[in-house]
């Protein structure tokens, strides 16, 4: 099967969350409920569940792991769904890109590694991403809450965002209340800001107080909490221990603390403010995306490929990935185009580190690094070099943008 590739502008526009479900969408995220829809089969049982492998170490025992949903995109051409997808980061020919040094520089051991990448101007493509990016993280904590209270979205189908979320939190709330110890035994509600913004990617600042980002104002102000931050919030509050999931990883969770202020998904590539320390003041926000490279190893030799021209490829490897942020430099510019892909990451420690995020996977980045040797590309080279010639190109007709 050939891979599909495709310009973030050439993806529809979707404002509908059940379309993300149902497979009416420009993307559909994988589930049990709707997989007849688009031809695919779905382990109900461990969808969502807790992830073990057979040779899992002490240190993997000790993450909170969800088995992840696979993300499929709709091939306009074919009008099937594949996981086997890159987006193409840029408008159509070359984009710039600032590149940092990751807080920390150690590859993992499996090879990865996740790098900042900020576009030097924002266009409508980086707007495409962050909305795509967000909109997924909503409706991956729909799934994940339709797991933990065992709950039938095939009966959400055609329900516009209004009344699914509605649907939705009677149903929680039915599931929960009883659970409840609390003399208050008030309902979850959840903010008409955090329905509406579906189709606009809100601002993130960190909050000391609930100790997690959360969407702001421009002041850093909370706006609203996501839906699982709603859930986490209400059971913190009432200090309950009760198993409020038939699933023991939702239990596991719920019931401890750091697990209760780290359950929510976060989009990689976002916008964030923070406060100068010594200031006081806000600063302006600052639009960047964690990029996840991989590294060739000793088990794995696939690795991000760096192609600066025509015949010359470099794959990373753990002594040459330091040129991508500089070294010592600790920036570096980067003219060309990124192929990256979508995923989600459902790992997070108990010990208070990572909240689960969609990963924005670099495959592969054709261009030049600042301070390499120029190297011409026009539209038509980047486009026929990605994979190779056994790569199908699939040219999609413009159609609306989001």
């Amino acid at each position: 099967m050939s891979t599909y590739l495709v310009y973030p502008v050439e993806i529809a526009k979707e404002s509908s969350l059940i379309n993300y479900i149902n497979g009416k969408g420009p993307f559909w995220v994988e589930n049990p409920f709707f997989a007849k829809n688009v031809n695919k089969s779905v382990d109900a049982k461990k969808w969502l569940d807790e992830y073990v492998t057979k040779g899992s170490s002490n240190k993997d025992r000790q993450k909170f792991i969800i088995s992840s949903p696979k993300i499929y995109i709709k091939n306009t051409k074919t009008g099937e769904y594949t996981d086997k997808f890159f987006i193409r980061w840029t408008p159509g020919g070359k984009k710039e890109y600032n590149i940092w040094k990751p807080y920390s520089a150690n590859v993992s051991a499996i090879g990865t590694i996740k790098i900042p990448i900020s576009p030097v101007s924002k266009d409508n493509v980086d707007g495409n991403l962050m909305l795509i990016q967000h909109q997924l993280s909503m409706v991956l904590e729909v799934l994940i809450v339709s797991k933990m209270f065992d709950l039938d979205l095939s009966e959400y189908d055609g329900m516009t965002n209004d009344d699914f979320y509605m649907t939705l939190m009677g149903e929680i709330n039915e599931k929960i209340q009883p659970l409840i110890k609390s003399k208050d035994h008030s309902t979850i509600e959840i903010s008409e800001e955090m329905i509406s913004d579906f189709n606009s990617p809100p601002t993130w600042s960190f909050n000391s107080f609930d100790d997690m980002r959360v969407p702001s104002d421009e002041e850093m102000n909370i706006r609203y909490y996501t839906l699982l931050q709603t859930i986490c919030k209400y059971i913190r509050d009432r200090r309950t221990s009760a198993k409020i999931s038939s699933h023991d990883i939702y239990n596991k969770i719920m019931s401890n603390g750091n697990g209760l202020k780290q359950f929510y998904v976060f989009p990689t590539y976002s916008a964030t403010i923070s406060r100068d320390q010594k200031t006081d003041v806000v600063k302006k926000a600052f639009e960047i995306a964690k990029c996840e490279f991989r590294c060739q190893t000793e088990k794995s030799k696939y690795a991000t490929e760096l192609k600066t021209s025509h015949t010359s490829s470099t794959y990373l490897t753990k002594e040459n990935i330091p040129m991508i942020w500089g070294g010592d430099k600790g920036k570096m510019r980067f003219e060309g185009c990124i192929y990256v892909s979508l995923s989600f990451d459902t790992r997070m420690y108990p010990t208070g580190k990572g909240t689960f995020s969609i990963s924005f996977s670099v495959h592969k980045m054709m261009g030049t690094l600042s301070n390499s040797v120029p190297v011409k590309f026009n539209d038509d080279d980047l486009c026929d070099e990605i994979f190779g010639a056994n790569t199908e190109e699939i040219m999609i007709d413009p159609i609306e943008t989001i």
